[in-house]
């Protein structure tokens, strides 16, 4: 089992100067002003699609940086990174959802998003970090194609190759939540807990 950062570690507290403005504005956005049902999603690029995770489960997120390989560990796990003296495991997002054919991550323009999971907290690897957007329950769709119509169709086409190891017997390995329409793309949903469950448990 590959262990990580425990959550309340007071070490992971946001690093001002360290972080881009706009991502941290978009990890302060889940302060407050959401309404009754409504989700705030942070997006961001990965595996070259457009995914989004609750915001409520980022703890940090940081300029890109080399990960140390574990010898033996999966694909999908990058390694682990030195974070202000506190060992983090860092996970190949974009392997995860885009297969071995994803580009990796450029140090100039990626971002590894902190997430918490139980009393732990795991660094996921993303290619850019957009912002913070905020939807209803009723914005949202199946993926895989199930919901019918332009969302529905795109959707497979968005989902569609996504590893479909690990957690779950649904879509995309249990891993995708749902599908929704953000401006121009189609955005998928991730469960980020189900993958990191993968390779904490």
């Amino acid at each position: 089992m590959i262990e990580s950062l425990p959550a309340g570690d007071s070490s992971v507290a946001p690093a001002a100067g360290a972080v881009a403005g706009r991502e941290n504005a978009a990890v302060d956005a889940r302060g407050g002003g959401a309404g009754f049902g409504a989700l705030r999603l942070l997006l961001f690029v990965t595996g070259g699609r457009v995914c989004a995770t609750d915001i409520s489960v980022v703890r940090e997120i940081i300029p890109f940086r080399n990960a140390t390989r574990l010898p033996g560990a999966p694909d999908s796990v990058s390694g682990l990174i030195n974070l202000r003296g506190t060992i983090v495991t860092v996970l190949d997002l974009g392997r995860r959802v885009g297969g071995s054919a994803a580009s990796p991550v450029s140090r100039e323009d990626g971002s590894i998003v902190l997430v918490e999971h139980g009393s732990k907290v795991v660094g996921l690897e993303v290619e850019e970090v957009r912002d913070v957007h905020l939807l209803s329950e009723s914005d949202l769709e199946p993926a895989g194609g199930r919901g019918g119509g332009e969302l529905g169709a795109r959707g497979a086409a968005a989902t569609g190759g996504i590893a479909a190891d690990g957690a779950g017997d649904g879509e995309g390995g249990g891993i995708i939540h749902a599908l929704a329409h953000v401006g121009d793309d189609v955005v998928v949903l991730l469960d980020v807990q189900a993958i990191v469950k993968e390779v904490l448990l």
